[in-house]
């Protein structure tokens, strides 16, 4: 359920470079609770307002017993503690982003091992 979420969250902001989602689940209403960033695409965007509510639809077909509820930085309802986050500190659900992440891993990691190789102690 978790992964169908970020999947369509991800397609969303890949339509919407600027938006950023964080992720909670609320288990007493079996709720998951999804913050919008910036305000203006939440509240005034047509297109994404489309994406969300054919999203919605679909996920509470699929799942039925589970809600999804999506909410602005300014409402009362706040996500505290995230399950997880699109887009915020440069931190993606995507495989191609992983994938990046884990190349510039690899080339940090050579540097690091070349400079250790190159150490010279002064007296």
């Amino acid at each position: 359920m978790i992964n169908y979420i970020k999947k369509s969250l991800t397609k969303i902001h890949n339509n919407f470079q600027d938006i950023k989602f964080k992720c909670e689940f609320n288990q007493a209403s079996s709720t998951y609770i999804i913050e919008v960033k910036p305000l203006d695409i939440f509240k005034k965007n047509e297109e994404y307002n489309e994406f969300e509510y054919e999203f919605t639809r679909k996920f509470e077909l699929e799942y039925p017993g589970f809600m999804i509820m999506f909410v602005s930085d300014d409402s009362l309802i706040k996500v505290e503690n995230p399950i997880f986050e699109i887009d915020y500190d440069l931190v993606f659900e995507t495989e191609k982003n992983i994938m990046i992440w884990s190349i510039c891993d690899i080339y940090i990691r050579n540097w690091i091992s070349q400079d250790e190789n190159n150490i010279s102690f002064a007296a």
